[in-house]
């Protein structure tokens, strides 16, 4: 596995702080499983077990995403310091 997967996947820590930490970010999750079960309580057991799917396939997609982005931004921050110290115009691929 290459580092910065390492480093993403938290095989690597920087700190012992991290998103959960964000008042911010516990405030809108709080009220987004709020949410989730009020209308999960209004389903039948079929849309339940369809909206589990759901989330599931979700959750996949939207964790290969930060993954990558995660990537891109550390190799972009790479490629900066390179032409900084460089001086050397870097094209990001």
């Amino acid at each position: 596995m290459s580092l910065l997967r390492e480093i993403y996947y938290g095989n690597i820590m920087f700190t012992e702080t991290g998103i959960m930490e964000n008042r911010e970010y516990r405030k809108r999750n709080d009220k987004l499983n709020k949410l989730e079960e009020e209308f999960k309580t209004s389903l039948n057991a079929g849309q339940q077990e369809m909206l589990i799917e759901y989330n599931n396939a979700f959750t996949s997609v939207n964790s290969i995403s930060e993954a990558e982005g995660f990537l891109f931004g550390f190799k972009t921050g790479a490629l900066l310091m390179i032409e900084l110290l460089t001086g050397a115009d870097i094209d990001i691929p």
